[in-house]
């Protein structure tokens, strides 16, 4: 369920920085380089993007994550406040949807695409992984093929870093209160002032357990 929360605040991330860039007028910057081949890290975060985007169009699995919700509601101090906010939920998912419709241009907001480390690094890898293809003894097809996957774990435990630096910048935290402020709370009625307050106290202990999360690379690779 932690991951679930947490999840729905990534999908804030990226909802809140196409906001903002329609507020500044800007457009997304464009890949160094178009033709680079997609990382391993890209194709797994569009494949994650694409499954829970069927995920919030079935409605037996919203109503599960709506009560899963309620329930948690009980172990705040804002029972009421937050069960108005879970009751916005389909709100919420609706306005997200739109972006989730292009997983790629969702994971680039994640920097999961179109990411020059990311990519560097696993031009790198690939690079030393082929510099043994050219070998055909049957030890050094097992040597290869475990290496490889070796170098796919690399890859993710670094990806796992580079979301970690975007869940731990101020300024990202900060779009997705807005988000959720402007876009939840402000629909709350009298309970708008609550629901902020909420917010105020709530986000900083999910960031903070995001951040415990993302801190472990190979766990959650594993995962």
């Amino acid at each position: 369920m932690k991951v679930l929360v947490i999840f729905v605040l990534v999908l804030s991330l990226i909802n809140g920085e196409k906001l903002n860039m329609l507020k500044s007028n800007k457009t997304p910057k464009k890949p160094y380089n178009k033709n680079v081949e997609n990382t391993a890290v890209c194709d797994e975060c569009k494949v994650i993007i694409t499954r829970f985007a069927a995920a919030l169009e079935d409605p037996e699995k919203v109503n599960e994550l709506k009560a899963i919700l309620r329930m948690l509601c009980h172990e705040t101090s804002y029972v009421e406040e937050c069960k108005l906010f879970v009751s916005r939920l389909d709100y919420f998912i609706a306005h997200i949807q739109t972006y989730l419709k292009d997983p790629e241009n969702a994971c680039k907001h994640l920097r999961m695409c179109a990411n020059r480390r990311i990519e560097t690094f696993h031009r790198k890898s690939m690079l030393y992984f082929n510099s043994f293809n050219d070998k055909k003894t049957l030890a050094v097809r097992f040597f290869t093929t475990d290496h490889r996957n070796s170098l796919l774990c690399e890859e993710c435990e670094f990806a796992v870093d580079e979301l970690k630096r975007v869940v731990d910048e101020k300024k990202s935290q900060q779009k997705v209160k807005q988000f959720l402020s402007e876009e939840i709370c402000s629909r709350l009625g009298k309970y708008q002032g609550s629901c902020d307050v909420m917010l105020n106290e709530f986000l900083p202990t999910i960031f903070e357990e995001l951040d415990k999360m993302l801190s472990d690379g190979k766990e959650v690779s594993f995962f």
